[in-house]
């Protein structure tokens, strides 16, 4: 007679952020009720969590209840680290499995939602997002992840290289440069002025470069 499995699966995060909806999958529903426990083989690398909004913890236990299957989580990798770390879960009457790595990589950024196709004078403001995530080759991040529960806010300063063309604004600034936060649980800046977002707005002829920088993340074209 053989223990049904447990089946994980692997995945990249950027350090400092977090991802998920990831399911622990039971080999049985027919348990009686059963706790599942999703553990990280390094703390000081990954941490795992429950939900969106939990800070992330060596391990968690997940209550399955009789006639389901599924163990949710998400990940969280350590700022400043990067590396591999396995996720270890266990259940009774289960087969434990060990095999699952998560990959926890140097995050990136790019600017999404600008626009390029040219603007006039008498265009709205054009607002345009900073995004973090695992990189993708040199030009962009794929998935969006937000900045970890418990972790660090990130600070994004934009800059345009030609004022006189395309002027920069947040809420508290109308300059070059300007910046805006990615505050834990927050994959993208702000979505409005309002939401600690930015614009850039056209006041000439001519051509102007738009440029984000983050402390120790990758930039990305």
């Amino acid at each position: 007679m053989t223990a049904p499995g447990l089946s994980v699966a692997g995945t990249t995060v950027g350090s400092g952020l977090q991802y998920g909806n990831f399911q622990v999958v039971l080999g049985a529903t027919q348990h009686g009720g059963v706790t599942v426990r999703i553990q990280s083989s390094d703390p000081a690398l990954m941490l795992v969590s429950p939900n969106v909004s939990t800070a992330g913890s060596p391990f968690i236990d997940v209550v399955v209840a009789d006639g389901q299957n599924r163990a949710n989580y998400y990940v969280q990798g350590m700022e400043g680290q990067t590396g591999t770390a396995n996720l270890e879960v266990s259940a009774p009457g289960f087969t434990s499995n060990n095999n699952a790595v998560v990959t926890v990589v140097q995050p990136a950024y790019d600017i999404s939602g600008l626009n390029t196709n040219g603007l006039t004078t008498f265009s709205p403001d054009d607002l345009f997002q900073v995004r973090v995530g695992p990189p993708v080759g040199a030009t962009s991040i794929s998935p969006p992840q937000a900045v970890r529960i418990g972790g660090t806010t990130l600070t994004a300063t934009i800059s345009s290289s030609n004022v006189g063309v395309g002027q920069l604004q947040t809420l508290t600034d109308v300059s070059s440069p300007v910046t805006v936060e990615l505050a834990p649980g927050q994959s993208t800046s702000g979505n409005s002025i309002a939401n600690g977002g930015v614009t850039l707005d056209a006041l000439g002829s001519g051509s102007t470069t738009v440029s984000a920088s983050i402390p120790g993340l990758i930039q990305q074209t």
